[in-house]
């Protein structure tokens, strides 16, 4: 219906393009001060998040999975696959794991079973996958109980040292 229409443009914004989605977020591309920048919305103009990294010339997110995103990001004139975690600061550029073999990638769809991650796209024309293992953050209470096993070794190597 009409009262369902949400107008997704950032403020600022020349233009915008929704590429991807899950349920709650939206990935695509925003044109900003004459420059295309990849992004992230939940669900509002207001949430957008520029994801394009710092030192790219532009960027696209064409895929998503709601914790990761992938797309584009062009360095030197090229495109290159790139992969992100929510933020500019998280791109990871698969570009540097097929080496200079290939001029162009791009990342073109995602998925994940919970301890990987695969990222589909091409290189140079050429279809490409690569694999991402996740490694699980340590919690808190495991990292307090490495620091005091980690103290008990340092105390027990120093009495040992200091006797002799």
């Amino acid at each position: 219906t009409a009262a369902s229409f949400q107008d997704l443009n950032p403020a600022g914004a020349t233009a915008a393009e929704i590429r991807a989605m899950t349920d709650m977020q939206q990935v695509g591309i925003v044109g900003l001060g004459g420059v295309a920048h990849a992004g992230i919305w939940f669900g509002t103009a207001e949430s957008f998040v520029d994801i394009n990294p710092v030192s790219s010339v532009s960027s696209e997110a064409l895929a998503t999975i709601g914790t990761a995103q992938a797309g584009y990001a062009m360095w030197d004139s090229h495109r290159h696959a790139v992969l992100w975690f929510g933020s500019a600061d998280s791109c990871i550029d698969l570009q540097l794991a097929i080496g200079p073999a290939y001029r162009e990638s791009q990342a073109r769809s995602i998925w994940t079973d919970g301890s990987k991650i695969i990222v589909a796209g091409d290189a140079d024309g050429h279809p490409m996958l690569w694999e991402l293992t996740m490694v699980p953050e340590p919690k808190p209470a495991l990292l307090v109980g490495f620091a005091f096993m980690v103290l008990a070794v340092v105390k027990s190597a120093t009495r040992r040292t200091s006797k002799g």
